[in-house]
């Protein structure tokens, strides 16, 4: 598989222990490598976010959760059929000594979301593990999806950001982010199917694949 210089830079750094920054398919996010302790503390102090609250991993494809999770619930099966890829998290009760939990202080469940989009599955590809993935913005505070907003709000940080391609298409790209939510979380634990966050993907829809 071939890949342009941007995804390379991404992959190179992400490899290299340095968080990163990129639009995903659904908003702008923060990731890092989930097995290297140094750069998973330092995603978390980017974040200003509290150890006990773990990130979203992206996978490239859907059977590699298998590795990761102790169960897939019927529901679970008819969500991912559904919705993967696209933009729908699922959280599952992880597997005990899980590799991407060994870093993170909630080692009990787990996240994953298969993004649809080429940019993240170009990195996913050429990486070994699922990478976690989180919005761009201090705890507790909105979102950034804007990529000069990123840059003035976090210029004292140390992370790699991805530049818009062209930038002739700046003034479009804002008012696409703009409009674009982000994922739609459920807990799939056991039979029960729970809405943690509704997203791009209403409860509507969520409640109609699960009963269907």
């Amino acid at each position: 598989m071939t890949i342009n210089d941007n995804t390379k830079e991404i992959i190179n750094n992400i490899k290299q222990g340095k968080v990163v920054c990129f639009k995903t398919d659904t908003i702008w996010g923060f990731s890092a490598n989930s097995i290297n302790k140094e750069a998973i503390t330092n995603l978390y102090t980017i974040k200003n976010r509290n150890l006990d609250k773990p990130f979203i991993f992206l996978i490239k494809q859907d059977e590699d959760i298998l590795k990761y999770v102790k169960e897939i619930s019927q529901n679970a099966l008819k969500l991912i059929s559904t919705f993967w890829p696209g933009k729908l998290t699922i959280i599952f009760e992880a597997k005990d000594n899980n590799p991407l939990l060994k870093h993170y202080k909630n080692k009990k469940t787990i996240a994953f979301r298969m993004p649809k989009n080429e940019l993240c599955q170009d990195i996913l590809q050429h990486l070994d593990n699922p990478i976690p993935s989180t919005s761009v913005n201090k705890e507790g505070e909105v979102p950034l999806n804007n990529f000069d907003d990123i840059c003035n709000n976090f210029a004292n940080e140390d992370y790699f950001i991805l530049r818009p391609q062209q930038d002739n298409n700046r003034k479009k790209e804002a008012i696409d982010l703009s409009n674009n939510n982000a994922s739609t979380i459920v807990s799939c634990i056991g039979n029960e199917v729970t809405i943690l966050r509704e997203g791009t993907i209403s409860k509507q829809d969520i409640l109609k694949c699960i009963n269907s």
